[in-house]
């Protein structure tokens, strides 16, 4: 099948989820079908890894995305555009005239276009060929509940923002012949039969348990620490629950790590109980090194990568019922749920002074994704998808 994909970012590395979804998807999908990436990159850096990229497309094609521009689009053009603002931020005359020129190959030159991200839609939304829109999450359901978490004047803007998106996410919906999340609870939201849930895959050879369980006393927290729903969620923790933790284990420790943390972030850094780790080579070696793993989150929307990856290396996890999400384990099994400070905070000491619960939950954690969250699965899932659009 001859597949052309689109994409925000340059999915390598496969930091973010609408990087490692791509990703992965070529590294799986390269060796069957004939696959034509176009992407937006923002430095020459990212080209660098270009090889990492290529063995699995036909064709790697790439657009320079401008900060300065897409900043005046979104000022600009925002005053008087009811579309998102991100979808603006995105908004590149160069980026369209390459797909025209792409499309312009020939009428059999592509059997599906798949578009990634809500903020890409408007490039694909009008070509005649059987096409599908990878949301990821629902950006109405991650920005409604941004909104409640954010505070003046940033309330305001993301209050205009989800209004624009509430409209433009139903429209988009409407104009892909599917339209894919990751999360059966995002797919409930949005609502239209359109829209299908199909589990993302979590790389396992790298995710994996080490041979012998770390006996420090290691709290791990993963992610993007740029990204709202991170940095809402570990500020919380550390606000609400650290005192309690160190109090009843003097000897725990606290690691933060992942690229782009804040001020308000660097601030808990001392080096000996809390380390901010910043941008690491491996989170898989973070995890690795940890008795378990937290997921506070309070904002976002979709299904927590950073909980799979824990399971994956077999830590147990504590987390939130939003956290959680979609995810089909049981509470108590692989993971601990807890809403209010005062329980996440005594889940977190349980398991930290229980080593023999912590690793039959870890192990519980590892086999349960491994069943149930492959590349191998999700793959298969889109292919179906694909055929049934392409008879």
């Amino acid at each position: 099948m001859k597949i052309l994909f689109v994409t925000a970012r340059f999915p390598y590395p496969p930091f973010k989820g609408d990087q490692a979804i791509p990703y992965h998807r070529l590294k799986y999908m390269g060796n069957k079908d004939e696959i034509t990436l176009l992407t937006f990159y923002e430095n020459k850096k990212e080209l660098t890894t270009i090889e990492k990229i290529a063995p699995y497309c036909k064709e790697v094609i790439t657009v320079k995305k401008s900060f300065f521009k897409s900043l005046f689009n979104m000022l600009v053009f925002g005053l008087f555009s009811k579309r998102p603002f991100q979808v603006l931020y995105y908004r590149s005359r160069a980026f369209e005239k390459r797909l025209k020129e792409i499309m312009n190959k020939g009428e059999n030159a592509f059997d599906i276009l798949h578009v990634y991200m809500l903020r890409m839609a408007e490039y694909g939304k009008d070509i005649p060929l059987p096409k599908i829109l990878e949301l990821i999450d629902s950006m109405q359901l991650n920005f409604q509940r941004r909104v409640e978490k954010e505070k003046w004047p940033w309330k305001y803007f993301f209050k205009m923002e989800l209004h624009r998106l509430k409209r433009y996410e139903n429209e988009m919906v409407e104009k892909y012949d599917r339209s894919i999340v990751v999360s059966e609870k995002d797919r409930d939201f949005i609502g239209h039969p359109r829209v299908v849930s199909i589990d993302p895959g979590i790389d396992t050879h790298e995710f994996n348990p080490k041979n012998k369980r770390s006996t420090e006393k290691v709290i791990a927290f993963t992610g993007n620490m740029g990204y709202f729903p991170n940095k809402n969620a570990i500020l919380w923790f550390l606000t609400n629950c650290w005192e309690s933790v160190r109090g009843q284990v003097p000897d725990a420790r606290l690691v933060i790590a992942g690229k782009n943390p804040g001020s308000g972030i660097k601030k808990y850094h001392n080096g000996d109980s809390v380390r901010v780790t910043g941008y690491v080579d491996s989170i898989a070696g973070v995890l690795n090194n940890a008795s378990l793993a937290i997921a506070p989150m309070q904002a976002g929307s979709g299904m927590q990568f950073k909980i799979l990856e824990a399971m994956a290396c077999g830590l147990p996890v504590v987390t939130t019922s939003l956290g959680l999400g979609s995810i089909p384990v049981k509470d108590n099994e692989s993971v601990l749920v807890a809403d209010d400070p005062g329980t996440f905070s005594q889940y977190c000491v349980r398991l930290l002074k229980d080593d023999s619960l912590a690793e039959t939950m870890g192990k519980k954690a590892a086999q349960s994704v491994r069943q149930t969250f492959s590349w191998e699965k999700n793959v298969s899932a889109l292919s179906t998808l694909y055929e049934g659009l392409n008879v």
